[in-house]
C-alpha cells in the first residue's frame, strides 16, 4: 500500500532525524512530503520509528493510507520526480 506522509516540525534536529528516516522508506515529492511504498512489516516498522520522535506543541506528523483504487485517481501536474536535497539547513 502506498502511504502519504506529511510533517511540520518545529525543531530542526528533530526534523532532520524524521527527514533522515522518511528517505530510508519512501520518495520526497515536497519538503515535508513523502510518498511511501510499504508492505504491513514496513508500515509497522516505520510507525514505531515515527513514534520515538517525540513530537512537541506546534508539531505534526501525518501518515494517510492511500488504497489501490485511490491510488489509480491519483492526479499529477508539474514536476513530482523525487527532489533533492542539495546544501539545505534543517
Amino acid at each position: 500500500m502506498i502511504y502519504l506522509i506529511s510533517y511540520d516540525i518545529v525543531n530542526d534536529k528533530k526534523r532532520t532525524k524524521l527527514f533522515k528516516l522518511l528517505k530510508n522508506y519512501g520518495v520526497r515529492h515536497q519538503y515535508s512530503v513523502f510518498e511511501c511504498e510499504l508492505d504491513e512489516k514496513k508500515y509497522v516498522e516505520l510507525i514505531y520509528k515515527i513514534r520515538k520522535i517525540k513530537v512537541e506543541t506546534g508539531d505534526s506528523i501525518m501518515v494517510y493510507p492511500i488504497c489501490a483504487t485511490c491510488e489509480s485517481k491519483i492526479v499529477r501536474c508539474g514536476s513530482y520526480e523525487p527532489i533533492e536535497v542539495r546544501n539545505m539547513i534543517f
